[in-house]
């Protein structure tokens, strides 16, 4: 296995989120393979695993950098709307996820069939820290008044499960789709925000 300099090895983690994140969004998870991500890239397949143990932790990569770009427009919306009512801030945090969400398709290719497989290929601890993080953010918006009548835990699977019914609305109209969005997320915000 070649040394790399740590401008190299940067240049070759870009490089491969990049590639990755076009293939994946392109062919889905389940369809692309290590031999195209290495060739995409201009490196060896061996060159590949000396940066990840699979397509599912660059997968995983680059769905942890998206998040991030995420929470920091996520403070930046708490920061703007301090004092608004509580229902009213979830709506608002949770739209402009959606509307964040919709400049990242691979956020959007987060069906049942890719969560399966990356159940199943990454370590429990990558994932479980994954799911935390949605619960930390969670936390963050009850510091700007926000209180949920459920454990914060399964708020935060609830808006997971919102956010997943409207990734599966592809067949409808747009207009149609955000009708129903909001009528689901409406109806669990009344459930599990207090007022």
């Amino acid at each position: 296995m070649p040394k790399f300099s740590d401008r190299e090895k940067e240049r070759i983690y870009d490089k491969l989120r990049e590639e990755g994140e076009q293939l994946f969004v392109q062919h889905g998870l389940r369809k692309v393979t290590v031999d195209e991500l290495s060739r995409a890239t201009g490196i060896a397949k061996g060159t590949f695993y000396h940066f990840y143990e699979s397509k599912e932790h660059l997968f995983m990569d680059i769905s942890v950098k998206i998040q991030f770009k995420l929470w920091e427009r996520m403070n930046v919306v708490l920061e703007e709307s301090k004092g608004m009512p509580p229902k009213e801030l979830t709506r608002k945090i949770f739209m402009t996820m959606a509307t964040f969400s919709a400049e990242y398709p691979l956020v959007n290719m987060m069906d049942q069939d890719t969560i399966e497989q990356l159940m199943r290929k990454l370590p429990p601890d990558i994932v479980e820290k994954h799911v935390q993080e949605d619960s930390d953010f969670l936390q963050k918006i009850e510091e700007y008044g926000v209180r949920f009548k459920i454990d914060r835990n399964l708020a935060a699977k609830v808006l997971e499960h919102v956010y997943m019914s409207s990734i599966n609305m592809n067949f409808e109209t747009p207009e149609t789709r955000t009708e129903i969005l909001m009528l689901l997320l409406n109806g669990a915000i009344d459930q599990i925000v207090e007022d």
